[in-house]
């Protein structure tokens, strides 16, 4: 946050919002979604129209999104960060984007898609290659992994308890694995205290990709243990982070009218951060014709910027 506090003491727009992107994904990177959600959200409204935003922006959304399941909201962002010069012109960058690409195409089901993404691709840096670790096992590039089937933990060598610090993905995927083990032994009280720990840890970030790639038998045990199930009602795609579920702030305006289906679909454009030419392009209509949609928007949800939009649609639940 140093880095952001010069940048805003610099009153340059643009510096705030590299400083902001660059915060974001390292957030995001880190497990911290809410506040890598927070960074995107603030960066968002710093984004000028018709130029395209920083690619690390994207990548964070991108990142949030799969971690929390949006694949949707993924394509999108990496579509925007594409876009953008930045991936080709920063190796770290153009690592990032590539493996995100390579996870989003996983859990769309093509593995081969995500091995030629990853077999073509240089290494990455270790730091990187360790947040995807269980992706590149999934896709049979990591030598040292069991097979991921059915039984793809079982397999493996239990990690270490993870350090203080570890990125919130990364304890949550070693309390599933432990959970498996202690399954296959036998042990299931064991098996459904480290689910639950998972869940409780998992919860706070709306941290749904390791729930969704879960061996077969930790998400029947999810399904089928009524307090489990309870707990993990959050995981529903229609759910939101417990931490997102604020009371309306007393300066907060209700909603005037209904957004119609067109203004709806501009909404999820504008989260996606995509400009007003962008839009116009996705949609088949004109940019005037997207600004007025956006101005309808703004006044149905009573703010005055975009970036305010999606901020009160999200917690309206619109997007």
């Amino acid at each position: 946050m140093d880095a952001v506090s010069v940048a805003v003491a610099s009153g340059r727009d643009e510096v705030v919002l590299g400083c902001l992107s660059v915060l974001a994904l390292a957030e995001a990177c880190r497990g911290r979604l809410t506040r890598a959600q927070e960074a995107v959200d603030s960066a968002a409204g710093l984004v000028v129209e018709a130029v395209p935003p920083p690619p690390a922006l994207g990548l964070a959304r991108a990142w949030v999104a799969l971690d929390r399941q949006d694949l949707s909201g993924a394509g999108s962002a990496l579509a925007v960060a594409g876009r953008s010069a930045g991936p080709r012109d920063a190796p770290l960058l153009g690592q990032v984007a590539l493996l995100l690409r390579a996870r989003l195409k996983l859990d769309h089901g093509d593995a081969a898609g995500a091995r030629r993404l990853l077999r073509r691709s240089a290494a990455p840096a270790e730091w990187l290659r360790a947040r995807f670790e269980d992706d590149v096992a999934a896709v049979g590039l990591l030598a040292s992994a069991a097979q991921l089937d059915g039984h793809r933990h079982a397999g493996r060598r239990p990690r270490a308890a993870p350090p203080a610090g570890t990125a919130t993905a990364t304890t949550v995927q070693a309390l599933l694995e432990d959970a498996h083990r202690h399954g296959i032994r036998g042990e299931h009280r064991a098996s459904r205290e480290a689910v639950a720990r998972a869940l409780t840890l998992a919860e706070g970030e709306g941290l749904r990709r390791p729930f969704a790639r879960a061996v077969p038998e930790v998400r029947s045990m999810i399904r089928t243990d009524p307090e489990l199930r309870s707990r993990a009602d959050w995981l529903r795609p229609d759910r939101r982070p417990t931490r997102q579920h604020e009371p309306r702030r007393a300066g907060d305006a209700p909603v005037v009218e209904r957004l119609s289906e067109r203004e709806l679909e501009v909404l999820q454009h504008l989260s996606a951060l995509l400009t007003t030419e962008e839009i116009a392009a996705e949609m088949f209509i004109s940019a005037n014709t997207v600004r007025t949609h956006v101005r309808r928007i703004l006044g149905k949800l009573v703010v005055s910027r975009r970036h305010e939009a999606v901020r009160r649609a999200r917690e309206l639940h619109l997007s």
